[in-house]
């Protein structure tokens, strides 16, 4: 049997050619050469019906099924991607050096840390803020860039996508960590004047879940409303409350007493229960020369040193007496962390 291919003589019942593998089997079929003929009706229809419209009506709706169902069923799906992949994009440049794209991943990674470290060192200013912004900005494009690389995201428009992943970010991540920030852990306090000592434009940071398992501290720098409670005898003997309102809404100052604590301030000196202390309120020098207060039961006492229009050292013990006594649910947080300016960042002690 001779190849068709390359005319090689092979065996006789060989399927394929034995020098170079062409199959034989067609060589050897036979052809109709009498192919099927349309019918009689088949052949009236086609003269009565012009073939290019008739062709032209199938591309047509060829064109409109593809543009239907692609558009809609296939374009828009959105195929989860890969195992590896999903778990890695709460970190920007995680997934790209995941799936080995290590110049883009460090690139974003690099990109994205900075910018997160200042906003939250920053945190309250106008630096920390748009720091912020830019960070979570990166985080967003380091996603959409490794959905559309691994072809997981059919989207016809790109604001469409960008839209739905900075709305899952801020709904998931940002959202819920800049609440936690701004109103319980990092409470920013700007000063719009001098309040010694704190100065104009200073940021002071407050934790107010600081107490939600502990008790206040002696010592503990914290904020507090300056409403100082007294309780005072009436000439019917029946006690009430004075609310004492200073300038200022809120202040931080030190609790220097605890219920029931004997506070002696003596020559500059603290005592507390008969021993000495370190530590003073903010600003002694506000202080009466000597004060012996001792703390009834439900109250604390913090003596409102920077307040501006309640702190003098002209008043008597019985005015710091009534002013110093602060109830339990008038001290806010601890204050421990002064962030702006620049050149006044430290430690609250």
């Amino acid at each position: 049997m001779q190849c068709p291919s390359c005319r090689f003589e092979n065996m006789p019942g060989l399927e394929t050619c034995g020098r170079c593998g062409t199959s034989l089997v067609l060589a050897t079929a036979a052809i109709d050469v009498h192919p099927p003929r349309a019918s009689r009706a088949a052949k009236r229809v086609r003269q009565a019906v012009p073939r290019r419209l008739l062709f032209q009506a199938r591309d047509a709706a060829a064109r409109a099924h593809h543009a239907i169902t692609d558009s809609i069923v296939e374009e828009a799906r959105i195929p989860l991607p890969e195992p590896g992949i999903l778990p890695r994009l709460i970190v920007p440049g995680w997934a790209h050096l995941h799936a080995g794209l290590r110049i883009r991943g460090w690139f974003f990674l690099a990109a994205y840390l900075p910018l997160l470290l200042i906003g939250v060192t920053r945190w309250g200013t106008q630096l920390g803020s748009i720091a912020a912004g830019l960070a979570f900005s990166v985080h967003a494009s380091s996603v959409i860039d490794i959905l559309i690389r691994q072809g997981t995201v059919r989207f016809p428009k790109m604001m469409a996508l960008a839209f739905v992943v900075s709305l899952v970010l801020a709904l998931f991540i940002y959202g819920p960590a800049g609440w936690l920030l701004a109103r319980r852990l990092a409470v920013p306090i700007e000063y719009a004047h001098d309040a010694p000592p704190f100065q104009r434009d200073d940021v002071v940071l407050i934790n107010r879940w600081a107490y939600a398992l502990t008790s206040p501290q002696r010592g503990d720098v914290v904020q507090f409303r300056p409403n100082g409670a007294a309780r005072v005898a009436d000439p019917n003997q029946r006690a009430f409350h004075r609310r004492l309102i200073y300038e200022q809404d809120e202040l931080i100052d030190r609790i220097v007493g605890l219920p029931g604590d004997r506070v002696v301030w003596d020559a500059g000196k603290l005592t507390i229960n008969g021993t000495p202390v370190a530590w003073t309120p903010l600003l002694p020098k506000r202080l009466p020369p000597h004060l012996d207060i001792t703390v009834p039961d439900g109250f604390y006492l913090i003596l409102p040193t920077t307040s501006i229009g309640a702190a003098d050292a002209a008043r008597p013990e019985a005015y710091w007496t009534f002013a110093g006594l602060i109830g339990r649910n008038d001290i806010l947080g601890i204050a421990y962390l002064r962030v702006a300016p620049l050149s006044r960042v430290w430690l609250i002690r």
